[in-house]
């Protein structure tokens, strides 16, 4: 079973998001650079999460933070919750 390019590219995301935030110092409520963990293969826009709120959309490993207006069709993803600096979906299938 081969897996579809546009879920690819969102765990590639979140595991750069990942390695990145692992060598943060940084304050809880401090506003950080993250890579939009979208579906879209051309996307290199960054969102702006404290990192209390990275780990609380990483809670999850279906849940991905995406600008707004990058989530997908419902029959992929689905909108979680919407924030003014980003929003959160679920796969609707899981990796």
């Amino acid at each position: 079973m081969s897996i579809d390019p546009r879920d690819r590219n969102e765990y590639l995301l979140r595991a750069a998001n990942e390695a990145i935030q692992l060598n943060r110092d940084s304050p809880s409520d401090q506003l950080l650079a993250f890579l939009c963990e979208c579906s879209a293969l051309d996307c290199d826009d960054e969102l702006e999460l404290t990192l209390a709120e990275y780990t609380t959309v990483r809670s999850h490993r279906a849940h991905f933070a995406v600008a707004r207006g990058h989530q997908v069709e419902e029959e992929i993803e689905r909108v979680l919750d919407e924030f003014d600096r980003y929003t959160v979906v679920a796969k609707r299938a899981a990796v």
